[in-house]
């Protein structure tokens, strides 16, 4: 955490807390059975804003794209965007409310979707219609915005693809998303 020290702007004294995502993990007990409403491996479908369509998208795999790529969110404020990765790999500052301590999220990725609060931690995803046609690679979990107006809508979204999500939370890998 040393090495975050010296970068302008950062007061004297600050500690930094290092973390490849913002996310929990929830698992369900065995014998649990996912409700219509909750389905593991899945992510709601709108047809417009946050109209929900009334099926699922299906998680069938784990996607890292690159710079230029085209990926969509599915929001609980703004339904479904699409928009293109900007950067990659991409070390996010989250300053802890009363303090001069840093959450630093190393390695995420920044698109330009538009977002609004309240939609931390929805699904990135890229569609694979090649497979099927309700069939998503997961992306990553947007956990920030960025270019925001004072209403809180934002153009551009901070997120850990999911190898960080996998190596932040032990995981083991990718298939712990699938249905």
């Amino acid at each position: 955490t040393q090495q975050y020290a010296s970068l302008p702007g950062v007061p004297t004294g600050a500690t930094f807390g290092c973390r490849l995502a913002d996310a929990a993990w929830i698992q369900f007990d065995a014998g649990v059975v996912s409700s219509n409403s909750v389905k593991k491996g899945h992510v709601a479908r709108t047809t417009s804003g946050t109209t929900l369509h009334g099926s699922t998208w299906c998680v069938v795999g784990a996607m890292l794209t690159v710079v230029g790529s085209t990926i969509q969110k599915t929001g609980r404020v703004t339904g479904t965007t699409s928009g293109t990765i900007t950067e990659q790999c991409d070390d996010e500052f989250l300053p802890i409310p009363g303090g001069v301590d840093f959450i630093v999220e190393q390695c995420q990725t920044r698109a330009s979707v538009v977002a609004h609060q309240g939609d931390s931690g929805s699904p990135i995803y890229f569609p694979f219609l090649t497979i099927a046609q309700d069939a998503i690679a997961l992306e990553g979990i947007v956990a920030s915005g960025r270019n925001c107006n004072t209403g809180g809508q934002c153009l551009t979204i901070s997120y850990p693809p999911v190898a960080n999500i996998v190596a932040d939370l032990g995981l083991g890998s990718w298939s712990a998303f699938l249905p």
